[in-house]
């Protein structure tokens, strides 16, 4: 009985704690619904302001392109006006002035196009010929590299472009040597010592240093002042094997000149055979004088001109 007594004596506090936090809730709410009213007239107020903005933008806008329009109206109205002014024959003039613009037009566009395909034809023949100037270029360039390759290998190297003979071929040679001038057909010497000696020396040098049946130019040179004769042919493998036959008197051999008759006293195994380059037949020409020019054989050697 006393505990239900002391119930009812807490319930007025607890009660006041209720209503005392209702009562805050309540006010916390009008408070919040107060601001959201205020964002929402000033979010009223500002669409408002934007529509009357746009309002006045569409007017603005409506009001340009009608003085547009307006403006259109009145030049066309006026090139219709120019155009009555111009009688039947004045057209005709006009029409036919026009046609006659755009025959121009085309001869001209004509024109052009042959200009343009004839410059195209020239720039192709200009590059051809600077691609075959700098093919010779090139060959010019590896010719002198070898050159200069050549220039640096010792004594030893150099004999790689001499006729190797064995020692008992050369004490025939040099026997038949003097024997050939004690004939009276001293040819008969010579084949022998082109065919027994000489050939076989020759054919063992071009292996050694690849002279191959080809067109190209080939200087010969004296191993002891280094005066030298240059020359091209179509088959260079041929053409030295001529030199040499001509220098031993032999049949076969080429029009006799003055470095034959410097192989023939000095003996044709003192001599080197190089084949400077190898080129096309129609390059032989020129080649030959840039090498006569570069050697400076027709005034220290055994060339009479400069080549070509």
């Amino acid at each position: 009985m006393n505990q239900m007594w002391y119930l009812i004596l807490l319930i007025p506090p607890i009660a006041g704690i209720f209503i005392t936090i209702s009562w805050n809730q309540v006010r916390k709410a009008k408070k919040e619904l107060a601001t959201l009213q205020t964002k929402k007239e000033s979010t009223i107020r500002k669409l408002v302001n934007e529509s009357s903005d746009l309002e006045q933008e569409i007017k603005n806008r409506y009001a340009y392109y009608t003085q547009m329009l307006l403006e259109i109206e009145e030049a066309e109205e006026q090139r219709q006006q120019q155009m009555a002014q111009f009688n039947e024959d004045e057209l005709k003039e006009i029409l036919e002035r026009q046609k006659c613009e755009e025959k121009a037009a085309e001869l001209a566009i004509i024109k052009a196009r042959m200009e343009y395909e004839q410059q195209k034809i020239n720039i192709e023949v200009k590059i051809a010929e600077k691609d075959k100037e700098f093919k010779t270029l090139q060959i010019k360039m590896d010719s002198l590299i070898k050159q200069l390759q050549q220039s640096s290998i010792d004594a030893e190297k150099q004999t790689a472009y001499q006729l190797h003979f064995s020692s008992d071929e050369q004490l025939d040679f040099d026997l038949l040597r003097q024997l050939r001038y004690q004939f009276h057909n001293p040819t008969i010497i010579s084949k022998i010592m082109w065919s027994e000696i000489v050939q076989k020396a020759y054919q063992d040098l071009a292996r050694r240093t690849s002279i191959k049946t080809a067109s190209g130019v080939y200087k010969i040179t004296n191993v002891d002042d280094s005066k030298c004769y240059v020359g091209q042919s179509t088959d260079v493998y041929k053409r030295l094997a001529s030199h040499l036959k001509t220098a031993l008197g032999a049949e076969g051999g080429v029009a006799k000149q003055a470095i034959h008759e410097a192989m023939a006293q000095q003996g044709v195994n003192k001599w080197n055979f190089e084949v400077l380059c190898y080129c096309e037949k129609e390059e032989l020409s020129q080649f030959e004088r840039d090498y006569i020019t570069m050697f400076k054989s027709n005034e220290y050697g055994y060339n009479r001109t400069k080549g070509g």
